[in-house]
């Protein structure tokens, strides 16, 4: 890991994705549909834009992204 001259949204990112490789995925492999980093990515993105709902940041990612 490379040391951190400031905390940036990418820095972060990139700490997550390096440490969230390294969690063991338990799960059965036939019903894995989304790697572990993928599912760990997502509850972070859901925390890090205080959606209440992983439902609610995909509706709003969406919306954001028709507007654009």
């Amino acid at each position: 890991m490379r040391p951190l001259k400031s905390l940036t949204l990418e820095a972060i990112i990139e700490i997550l994705t390096e440490e969230f490789k390294k969690v063991p995925d338990k799960r059965r492999a036939k019903s894995v549909t989304w790697e572990m980093h993928a599912v760990l990515m997502a509850g972070f993105a859901v925390m890090f834009f205080q959606n209440e709902s992983l439902l609610e940041f995909q509706r709003r990612m969406k919306k954001e992204k028709r507007t654009k």
